[in-house]
């Protein structure tokens, strides 16, 4: 086998190992992040049962106090006609104190552990979005249609210097009495797309569209 074939499995065997690793980042992320949601969306329900208890707790409260109130004159009275005392009123009211305290108590636990839970999803969630960006940078970096838009980069560089140094020859000939429309060509332009300094809108699409696509499904492909 040649060093060009050989080369070739080789970089073949280096982006699918680097596609394995980014689909396998990409699930793990996604995993977090519906564990975070999860999270998220049941400590608005324990919130919610928390403030339910809280209200109930009050209620109950508020009626044990009645019964307090009543109380008194209630015992007079049944001593008085030589009844028995009841006191099954306040018991049931005082339970339901503690019931309503200790359901309250239980949901604010609720609600602490949850958002202890959350800060833990939220971390990991932190280090699963840095090993899929590492593993799409990979996956990218390694891949044959970027290292052709390297080559195009560097060549493109290339024919920049070349040119602008043939320029340079052709006005020192000329001892700068060229056209001013030729002497504005060699002047510096911008890098960057702006009004009157167009570029390759189809380029830069597809990639912004395949790159985009890489982030919602792994097996998606970059342009060819």
């Amino acid at each position: 086998m040649d060093r060009g074939k050989a080369g070739e499995i080789f970089a073949d065997s280096v982006t699918d190992a680097n596609r394995a690793a980014y689909r396998k980042a990409f699930l793990d992320h996604h995993a977090a992040s519906a564990r975070l949601q999860q999270l998220e969306e049941a400590a608005l329900r324990a919130s919610d049962e928390c403030r339910a208890a809280y209200t109930a707790r009050d209620d109950a409260e508020q009626a044990l106090r009645a019964v307090q109130q009543r109380n008194p004159a209630e015992l007079v009275d049944a001593f008085l006609a030589n009844q028995p005392i009841d006191h099954l009123r306040l018991k049931e009211a005082e339970a339901k104190v503690r019931h309503a305290e200790a359901e309250f108590q239980r949901y604010q636990e609720l609600e602490k552990a949850l958002q202890a839970e959350i800060t833990r999803a939220q971390s990991d969630l932190r280090m699963r979005a840095a090993s899929l960006h590492a593993a799409l940078a990979a996956v990218i970096c390694a891949s044959p249609q970027f290292q052709q838009l390297r080559a195009d980069l560097k060549a493109a560089w290339f024919r920049l210097r070349s040119l602008r140094e043939t320029f340079a020859k052709v006005q020192t000939a000329c001892a700068g009495h060229m056209p001013n429309d030729v002497m504005g060509a060699m002047a510096s332009e911008p890098l960057e797309e702006r009004v009157g300094f167009p570029i390759d809108g189809a380029l830069v699409s597809a990639w912004e569209t395949a790159l985009t696509n890489l982030l919602t499904d792994p097996d998606a492909e970059l342009p060819q």
